[in-house]
């Protein structure tokens, strides 16, 4: 049992470094652009909901106290809080977060929608709204519908990546672009849109948003 556990803890420790390596440098220049309105308009305390390996995090600087990660995985958690010491890491469900009401200036939102089931999804929104405070900014990344040639070409990348990311994955993945992508979840949800950056290599978008202004607790 004890080699089992050294086993998973190395495989989660080399896919967690493979995943920074190669997938997230290509996420790099978003993270930086997120860092950077962050930290421009002193959105702290921040929240990346399912942080994965905290990549995110740790370009967000020296504020540590004021930065936090969550994520199911407790594996990964633990690749996380190696890498980037310091930082405050919880195991935690997107869907009952472990903090209190509008606590919140901002959130974090990579690539952590599409690959929920609905009704998931549903669930995770409405509980970011509760931790947010009235004016706090939610950060989307995540798949739109192709708009022009180059999104179309992301788009075939992103597919491979999708698809080899496990069936169930896979099949949330392609309900959340039918039903029209981060743009349609957005405007289901209420949400007012501030502003935006498409990301066509990746066939993305980049949204800053606001919780729904009917909104009440």
């Amino acid at each position: 049992m004890e080699r089992n556990s050294k086993t998973w803890k190395w495989l989660y420790q080399f896919y967690g470094w493979f995943y920074d390596q190669f997938i997230g440098s290509a996420l790099k220049k978003s993270r930086k652009w997120v860092s950077r309105y962050i930290r421009n308009q002193d959105l702290f305390p921040v929240l990346d909901l399912c942080c994965g390996t905290g990549a995110q995090i740790q370009l967000l600087g020296k504020n540590r106290e004021w930065v936090y990660g969550v994520d199911l995985d407790f594996n990964m958690l633990q690749y996380a809080s190696t890498r980037h010491r310091g930082y405050s890491f919880v195991c935690g469900n997107a869907r009952w977060l472990p903090f209190k009401p509008d606590f919140f200036r901002s959130v974090i939102l990579s690539y952590a929608v599409h690959e929920k089931a609905p009704s998931l999804r549903q669930k995770m929104i409405q509980d970011v709204f509760r931790v947010l405070i009235p004016e706090g900014k939610i950060i989307f990344i995540d798949y739109e519908i192709p708009r022009n040639f180059i999104s179309r070409v992301g788009r075939m990348a992103t597919f491979i990546i999708e698809r080899s990311a496990g069936k169930k994955h896979f099949q949330n993945s392609q309900e959340f672009l039918s039903q029209g992508g981060l743009k349609e979840f957005i405007h289901k949800n209420g949400l007012k849109e501030i502003s935006s950056v498409h990301l066509d290599l990746g066939s993305s978008r980049i949204v800053i948003a606001e919780r729904p202004p009917s909104y009440k607790k």
